[in-house]
């Protein structure tokens, strides 16, 4: 392992080890002597470390499986790349101002009832919220080069707030409360959509999805699945657990080659 440079870095690194058992294989020396990653994995933490703040090359951050409540203590990380404060005991996102850098946010698992804090990260590329308290889609509009978002297992009843996400190529909104699929007119670029275990009843509002190869429905209300006819680039549709037509069901069977074509003629 290469040796750390700055001597700020290394007293930090010798407190974390002491205060919260940071092993030689849980942080990274770049080339140039800097620290560029930590990893504090379930060491029972119930807040951010203070001295984090004395790692500015930091890249990634690894702060899951915690008791952590509050996000602070991480502005001086002008270079933090990949963030992970997943499964802890977070409950608002605030802290992240700084983080102009920031490409992955992972707040999964966590107390989270609002989408907030956001303004800032328009370099984000990935966000994952999923297992959370969220019951309304917002505060994403500066998030314009996103391509994953993640909102799994929340409780989410209407798509909206998405406007300007058009570089969002994977969405996922499974396990929610979600009645109808619409708020996606500007989401050309999205090539995968999960909608399983929801409470939807009609396939609609995908007629710009041009591009969208997967589309996942199961678990729905689902009666009638004419609304895939144009989706040319499907590849995969998963329609299991829903209560189709006899006839619909019959075509939906045979695959989804036999399924498109079959609409495409009704």
């Amino acid at each position: 392992m290469p040796k750390i440079k700055d001597p700020i870095e290394k007293e930090a690194i010798k407190e974390l080890k002491k205060k919260c058992k940071l092993k030689n294989k849980e942080f990274k020396i770049d080339e140039n002597g800097y620290v560029s990653i930590i990893k504090l994995s379930n060491k029972f933490l119930t807040q951010i470390p203070e001295k984090i703040k004395d790692l500015p090359y930091l890249k990634k951050l690894i702060l899951d499986y915690n008791q952590i409540k509050k996000i602070e203590g991480l502005g001086n990380l002008p270079e933090l790349k990949d963030l992970n404060l997943g499964s802890n005991q977070i409950t608002k996102i605030e802290g992240l101002n700084e983080l102009k850098s920031l490409k992955i946010l992972d707040l999964s698992y966590n107390q989270i009832s609002k989408i907030e804090g956001l303004e800032n990260l328009s370099n984000l590329k990935r966000l994952f919220l999923l297992k959370n308290k969220i019951t309304k889609i917002e505060g994403l509009d500066a998030l314009i080069n996103l391509d994953v978002l993640n909102l799994n297992n929340n409780h989410i009843s209407k798509i909206e707030g998405l406007d300007t996400l058009n570089q969002l190529q994977n969405l996922r909104l499974s396990n929610n409360q979600i009645m109808k699929i619409e708020g996606l007119e500007n989401l050309t670029q999205l090539d995968s959509l999960e909608l399983s275990v929801n409470r939807i009843s009609r396939i609609e509002g995908l007629s710009t999805l041009l591009d969208l190869n997967k589309l996942f429905l199961s678990h729905n209300q689902i009666t009638d699945i004419e609304g895939v006819n144009n989706l040319t680039q499907l590849e995969w549709l998963d329609l299991d657990f829903n209560p189709l037509a006899e006839e619909d069901q019959a075509h939906y069977k045979k695959g989804l080659k036999e399924t498109i074509k079959y609409f495409q003629k009704k």
